[in-house]
């Protein structure tokens, strides 16, 4: 159970268009962060948790919807992926596989950047409130790297225009079925039934 809706060969080509946009921003003593974010735990559901949704910054450059990953991009070394690995129990009650995900286990990241000794550190995407990696607070950066971002990001790629057109060809099919059983005295439940 990869989860990737996107092509190795779209996100790559994603990468690319932002690439450029990104160097004229940093140094070569710079990085940056895109954090996936992390599950949302249920009031009192124990081990209980919402849906997860990654941040769509991270799933736009990466297409994984697995939780806790960073993208990570610096000039000199380029694009890399750190992946919460797949646990023994996702894999037993979940289904996914082991080695569905690509990139580096997301615990080393702390010691790669350390090795690395980046000036700054900027992070984006949903960053967790509590970390070991230390980011560096300036704002005017990460607000052009965001725009530079966005404005790739807001040029839709041919896979992005195929599912669109997709789930609106699902959608209308299910609003002409609605029109045909639409009738005075139904409810909106049965509606919804029927819909779905």
């Amino acid at each position: 159970m990869n989860m990737m809706i996107f092509s190795e060969k779209t996100i790559a080509h994603r990468r690319e268009r932002l690439e450029p946009e990104w160097k004229r921003l940093l140094t070569s003593e710079d990085c940056v962060l895109v954090f996936c974010g992390g599950p949302l735990t249920k009031p009192g559901g124990l081990d209980q948790t919402y849906p997860f949704l990654p941040h769509p910054s991270y799933y736009w450059l990466s297409g994984y919807r697995r939780n806790n990953g960073v993208v990570f991009y610096s000039p000199e070394l380029g694009w890399k992926d750190f992946i919460q690995p797949v646990t023994r129990d996702e894999s037993i009650w979940e289904g996914m596989e082991p080695f569905a995900f690509k990139g580096a286990d997301v615990s080393t990241l702390p010691a790669f950047l350390m090795q690395h000794k980046f000036r700054n550190t900027i992070g984006l995407g949903q960053v967790p409130a509590a970390s070991e990696i230390e980011l560096t607070n300036n704002q005017t950066l990460k607000i052009s790297l965001k725009e530079k971002f966005d404005q790739c990001r807001r040029l839709k790629d041919a896979d992005e225009v195929k599912l669109v057109r997709e789930l609106g060809s699902i959608a209308n099919k299910g609003y002409e079925k609605i029109k045909s059983f639409i009738k005075p005295g139904v409810t909106e439940r049965a509606i919804q039934i029927e819909y779905e």
